[in-house]
């Protein structure tokens, strides 16, 4: 729960009221407080309820290193982080932008509104798994394009139920789907929508958290 403060210099009174925040179903991440330049958006994970949870999960690349970012969700809040970096919570006066430990490299970053925390992890794989190749996360590995792309050319793709998803670092704990827009990555538990069974060419573009897949 977050609160306003209000300290009454005439009367000497001080009054503290909840203010209730409504989780929103994304979070774009900006190139500055301004909101000049929308990098990637994240959407949130859901409750056993269908409702957003407010764990925004996805891939970024940082190009350059003259900038870092902010959060921006759809609710029109946005976030930074405290001095130390550790915590990020709505933006105010000491609010500073998140960072990135390395440019030029892409980053799992996951943000929890209700926890007021936040975590980045390099990605050193990205495997497509699913039916189709009897969810065996080294079969069909993407390469690295080293410009924030990753690819993979000649996916067998079938028609199946649960299938498929990308796994990050072959750890099934870090396991991607399609989010609600049919194009962003999220932690979401949802399908990539695919053209029906066929040859595939796959694009996962970490500068924006999107993946494409191209039927042949």
């Amino acid at each position: 729960v977050k609160y306003n403060i209000t300290l009454n210099l005439a009367d000497g009174t001080l009054s503290v009221d909840a203010v209730e925040y409504e989780v929103a179903e994304s979070l774009g991440l900006y190139f500055d407080a301004d909101y000049a330049w929308l990098q990637a958006t994240f959407f949130s994970g859901t409750n056993e309820d269908g409702s957003f949870n407010g764990v925004y999960t996805g891939l970024f690349y940082k190009d350059n290193e003259d900038w870092n970012f902010y959060g921006k969700d759809d609710n029109g809040v946005t976030f930074g982080v405290n001095d130390t970096y550790e915590q990020f919570s709505f933006i105010n006066g000491s609010s500073r932008n998140f960072w990135v430990s390395d440019c030029q490299k892409s980053y799992l970053y996951t943000f929890s509104v209700t926890e007021a925390k936040w975590s980045e992890t390099q990605v050193n794989s990205i495997a497509i798994t699913g039916d189709f190749n009897n969810w065996d996360i080294k079969a069909d590995r993407l390469t690295d394009n080293a410009d924030g792309t990753w690819t993979i050319s000649d996916v067998t793709l079938i028609d199946e139920e649960w299938g498929p998803y990308l796994v990050i670092n072959g750890d099934w704990d870090l396991k991607l789907y399609l989010a609600s827009d049919n194009k962003s990555l999220t932690a979401a538990k949802g399908q990539f929508l695919t053209m029906g069974a066929g040859t595939y060419d796959i694009t996962v573009n970490t500068k924006a958290n999107t993946v494409s897949l191209t039927k042949k």
